[in-house]
């Protein structure tokens, strides 16, 4: 049996060799085992700290979109693991491009930006010139 308890995202990168060498960003996440959660949040602080240039041998996985959606399948029937069903639902919205503050603050700048169209004036032609 597998000592895995979850997974804690830690951001997307671009992995030239990933699926079957023709690159893809990948959301990269650290694994935490039972027992040994402090570790686990070390590891990943170290990752939100430096910015995806950390490299580390074991500890994390890096899953492309389609892999992170087969994760979401499979825990969502697993309430147990409600915190890494949401560390991979914001793996998904970052893959897509769509973060939900991102969205949220872009939603509140468009509604500002929103002016009405001004009511059509009617001219009168200049004298002369007829339809």
């Amino acid at each position: 049996m597998s000592d895995i308890k979850g997974y804690i995202y830690v951001g997307k990168g671009h992995d030239d060799a990933a699926h079957n060498g023709l690159g893809a960003d990948v959301a990269r996440f650290v694994i935490v085992h039972k027992g040994r959660e402090a570790e686990a949040e070390s590891l990943a602080n170290a990752f939100k700290g430096d910015k995806n240039h950390l490299r580390v041998r074991t500890g994390v996985v890096q899953w492309r979109s389609e892999q992170v959606d087969e994760q979401i399948e499979k825990l969502k029937s697993r309430p147990d693991l409600a915190d890494t069903l949401g560390q991979l639902m914001r793996a998904k919205a970052d893959l897509s491009g769509v973060s939900a503050a991102a969205s949220s603050e872009f939603g509140k700048k468009a509604v500002k930006a929103v002016k009405p169209a001004p009511a059509p004036q009617h001219r009168a032609r200049p004298a002369g010139l007829h339809a």
